[in-house]
């Protein structure tokens, strides 16, 4: 009865034993799992933050071209202006000449209309004195 007791009693441990074995066995997959399923997780976190990453790099990018072609853009309006500021000037100062050119050539007319009406006065003068001068002749041989 006590070798009977003591078979019982050992297949009742090894039973035992073994069922301890399948759940300890069972624990450590479970755990296995969380583990990948945390690993996973963990996995598709980081790719997440670093597709984020990646998109605000390119925002970022993006965002110093459109500041670049805006700078680029007032550049080149600046030069337009500047071109349009010194073809004004141009004008202005081809008008300036041309303002005195006109002034110039109306000064010299106006001199030279001046020394024609001063020739035309003197030679009217000197004729006026030439004439009365052969009048008082004409005059004292005459009466």
């Amino acid at each position: 009865v006590t070798m009977l007791r003591m078979v019982v009693m050992l297949r009742v441990v090894e039973v035992l034993r073994i069922v301890v074995m399948l759940r300890v066995v069972e624990t450590m997959r479970m755990v296995t799992m969380l583990r990948m399923v945390v690993m996973l997780r963990v996995v598709e976190v980081l790719r997440i933050v670093v597709m984020l990453r990646v998109v605000e790099t390119m925002r970022m990018v993006t965002m110093l071209r459109m500041v670049l072609m805006l700078r680029i853009m007032a550049m080149l309006r600046m030069v337009a202006m500047l071109r349009i500021m010194t073809m004004l000037r141009m004008v202005a100062m081809l008008r300036m000449v041309a303002m005195l050119r006109m002034v110039a050539m109306m000064r010299m007319a106006t001199i030279v209309e001046q020394v024609a009406m001063l020739t035309f006065t003197r030679t009217m003068i000197i004729t006026r004195t030439i004439l009365a001068k052969r009048l008082k002749r004409v005059r004292k041989v005459s009466p």
